[in-house]
């Protein structure tokens, strides 16, 4: 069964929000896993692979923007069928493709709207039976 965390972020702006996806992709990567990082749009996208390259000199995270199945970690707009591993979720949008991975991270606030649509994903993810756990940074 797909494990939900939500990591809700009280202070900060989508600078904070990357750098929280950034630090849980560096230790699923450290772990193995494969990630799909999910986002709202290209901008975005683009910030985020700059990022993923220099947020910390002493880590490599060798990534993909786009489906490339070769590669450890992917960015992206869309799920694909054959994305797995860990989900980290930025796009505002819940996972209707859920089963697909092992463990989905959605990253929510501190604006309005990404605490409205934190709040509407949570309830999604409730009604799949997918009881999530919420972590305050």
């Amino acid at each position: 069964m797909t494990q939900i965390f939500f990591y809700s972020i009280n202070e900060g702006g989508i600078e904070r929000k990357l750098m929280v996806a950034c630090k849980l992709t560096e230790k699923a990567f450290a772990l193995g896993h494969q990630v799909f990082i999910r986002s709202s749009n290209d901008e975005q996208l683009r910030v985020l692979d700059e990022l993923l390259w220099k947020f910390d000199p002493a880590s490599f995270l060798p990534h993909e923007v786009g489906n490339k199945q070769n590669c450890s970690i992917q960015l992206g707009g869309e799920v694909s069928e054959n994305q797995k591993g860990i989900l980290i979720n930025l796009s505002g949008e819940a996972c209707i493709k859920h089963h697909q991975f092992s463990r989905i991270n959605e990253i929510v606030g501190p604006d309005e709207q990404s605490l409205l649509s934190g709040r509407s994903n949570y309830r999604f993810y409730q009604t799949q039976g997918l009881p999530p756990e919420t972590y305050k940074i």
